[in-house]
């Protein structure tokens, strides 16, 4: 999969007064709204359907008073989608889009299969939508954590090298001399910490990021790895945050107030 198809995208609007802490864990705080891991299937490139629409499901849910979880249909995605190319891949930027546009039905009504057997046609006689109110992008590290720290989940893309597909525990560091696959890999990044132990430990105080994978439960911590920060991984300066209706309102009033104060 890739990040994006074009360069044109908007930027997001971070307040610069969040602290950021050493450690963080948005799973801890978002509490009944968290979304179960999806496997993906090995033979469908669809992490960029699977990651978007769990994170929506986990923002809507996030804003709805009920904190009601309803899953979104990750499959709707990879067969209504024409922009994008199904289980051959896609652009993240293209499948939010789509849920901006078009808006994603449930997981009940369409559910996912993670194959192209599944055709649009197939969606439930009245299908329930939700949309996203729009999306922007984060750039670097400060912005992303902050992001994260506001908002919850964030949607990034990273490069994957051949053992990472046998991570099982503790925090990843790329090998070098390991070949890596083509293209990009979409993943949701959860939180961020920092390596514990006793002194004589070599680890201790190794930063790292928390993310969420769309290989199933059995793989790393329970479908999650922590990876080593620092490592010039695509994903540690660029991310999309998908925003809600009172998101994307509170950003509006933020710039414009920026803009204001600027003006005086």
């Amino acid at each position: 999969t890739s990040f994006a198809s074009r360069s044109d995208l908007n930027k997001c609007f971070i307040e610069n007064a969040v602290e950021i802490p050493e450690s963080y864990d948005a799973r801890e705080t978002i509490g009944e709204c968290k979304m179960k891991i999806i496997d993906q299937n090995k033979k469908c490139a669809s992490s960029y359907a699977t990651t978007v629409a769990s994170t929506l499901s986990e923002k809507m849910c996030m804003e709805s008073n009920e904190k009601t979880l309803r899953p979104l249909s990750a499959q709707e995605l990879l067969s209504c989608d024409t922009a994008n190319k199904g289980c051959r891949g896609g652009y993240v930027n293209n499948a939010l889009e789509y849920s901006v546009i078009r808006g994603l039905t449930t997981e009940e009504c369409l559910p996912f299969t993670g194959t192209m057997d599944a055709k649009c046609s197939d969606m439930c006689a009245e299908p329930m939508k939700e949309r996203a109110e729009s999306f922007c992008v984060l750039f670097g590290e400060t912005d992303i954590k902050r992001e994260i720290l506001k908002s919850g989940p964030i949607i990034s893309s990273m490069e994957v090298y051949v053992d990472f597909l046998t991570y099982k525990s503790g925090v990843y560091s790329k090998n070098e001399d390991v070949p890596k696959f083509s293209g990009l890999h979409t993943i949701k990044i959860v939180g961020w910490g920092v390596e514990d132990g006793s002194e004589e430990e070599p680890n201790k105080g190794n930063k790292y990021w928390i993310i969420e994978n769309s290989w199933g439960e059995d793989w790393g911590l329970n479908g999650y790895a922590k990876i080593s920060a620092g490592q010039n991984f695509f994903f540690e300066q660029y991310a999309y945050s998908i925003l809600t209706k009172k998101e994307a309102e509170e950003m509006k009033q933020n710039i414009q107030r920026k803009q204001k104060v600027q003006e005086d």
